[in-house]
């Protein structure tokens, strides 16, 4: 759907002007089997845009049914003669009856979208200048320069239609949250895997090369020498450490040739890429004989495994005799995740300083539960998400 469809929707200020426009809106005909099973009322002039739709919270007849697994969700405290205006069957925005409030509302969905923002602000324009998304919150921008930041899912607003402006109704669901490193705890998990660290620095040390990167600097008008170090791992060194498979080729001419590649259990699965303990998943059901939509918990567990058989090389105590060969391999292992490398026809460069960095990065995400706790900011601030994926998450994308 084009963005041009919301420029259409009517502007609507108030309970009454939405409880006037659903009075007077013949609901929309159905002319063929598989429209949808409950009556559709437009919001837009245009009544071919299906997607955008009014409804009284308590007409039944009106409530959306899904033909898959998701369940029709209203916003906090709506009553049965709320007006909803609807954007894909979700209700966004709620006219409260017999007051001067109205509920953004996140819907059924799990964060705000463009399509959010072209909604809101076209049929709030009265009372918001701009609506916007950045880092995944909804900032909304009134006429007397007030930024509303939010990072719950609802908040409610009084406005005031004369002087148009709107004030919230509940602060709290502006206040804004975001994860911190605690140091205390990073210097203690840091400690367990201590050892490795030292070897990890004595190998860098002893390893590293310097190179020479030029690039010219339009802005001063000069060429710019930065001068560092790198770490080589040849493609022979890391193959050794690196689980490794042959596959054969399908293409039409190198058909049934067979050429070696990393296995795939460690081309999909790293320490650095951690999912929610639940992923969707997309399964074919024999029983039924259709693809059904549900959660897994396999990526979880995969990441798991191959983060734990990282640590556990990175944790080998001084009193096993094979220590120094697992901390060499772990080593090996840090160069391979940070310079994402797919193929074995070529050495692995890294820069000497990402070592620590990845390492950091991996043993932060798997002990998230000591490390990290979540802190008040200023309201209506828009928060880092740089460690929102850090933590361990129940659900993708919550």
């Amino acid at each position: 759907m084009s963005f041009a469809s919301y420029e259409r929707l009517p502007t609507i200020s108030n309970y009454m002007t939405a409880k006037l426009r659903l009075s007077v809106t013949q609901p929309i005909r159905k002319t063929r089997k598989n429209q949808p099973n409950f009556t559709r009322y437009p919001l837009s002039d245009t009544r071919r845009d299906t997607n955008f739709l009014i409804r009284r919270a308590g007409d039944d007849a009106s409530k959306p049914v899904f033909t898959y697994d998701r369940e029709f969700i209203s916003a906090p405290n709506t009553g049965d003669e709320d007006i909803q205006l609807m954007l894909y069957d979700s209700p966004v925005i709620t006219f409260h009856a017999d007051t001067t409030e109205f509920t953004i509302f996140q819907g059924m969905y799990s964060r705000w979208s463009t399509s959010d923002c072209s909604f809101f602000y076209n049929i709030l324009c009265r009372y918001f200048k701009s609506v916007g998304t950045k880092r995944m919150h909804l900032v909304m921008t009134d006429y007397q320069g007030g930024k509303y930041v939010l990072q719950n899912r609802f908040i409610r607003f009084r406005f005031d239609e004369a002087n148009r402006t709107v004030t919230p109704v509940d602060m709290d669901n502006l206040k804004t949250t975001t994860l911190r490193l605690n140091r205390k705890a990073t210097n203690i998990v840091r400690a367990r895997y201590g050892e490795f660290y030292r070897y990890m620095k004595g190998m860098i040390g002893v390893r590293k090369e310097p190179f020479e990167r030029k690039f010219y600097d339009r802005v001063n008008d000069e060429t710019v020498i930065d001068i560092g170090y790198q770490v080589k791992i040849t493609e022979e060194e890391w193959v050794r450490v690196v689980p490794t498979e042959m596959v054969e080729v399908h293409r039409s001419r190198i058909s049934g040739k067979e050429y070696k590649v990393i296995k795939e259990f460690y081309r999909d699965n790293r320490p650095l890429r951690k999912p929610a303990r639940m992923s969707p998943d997309i399964r074919f059901n024999s029983e039924t004989n259709r693809q059904e939509r549900g959660m897994s918990d396999i990526p979880y567990q995969e990441w798991l495994k191959v983060t734990e058989e990282f640590l556990a090389l990175a944790s080998t105590p001084s009193t096993d005799p094979n220590q120094t060969e697992n901390f060499y391999k772990a080593f090996v292992w840090l160069a391979f995740y940070d310079g994402n490398n797919y193929r074995l026809e070529q050495d692995l460069t890294v820069h000497a300083d990402e070592f620590g960095k990845t390492m950091d990065e991996i043993i932060f995400k798997y002990h998230s539960e000591e490390v990290f706790e979540r802190v008040p900011i200023k309201p209506n601030t828009i928060p880092s998400m740089k460690y929102e994926k850090w933590v361990t998450r129940e659900i993708e994308g919550e």
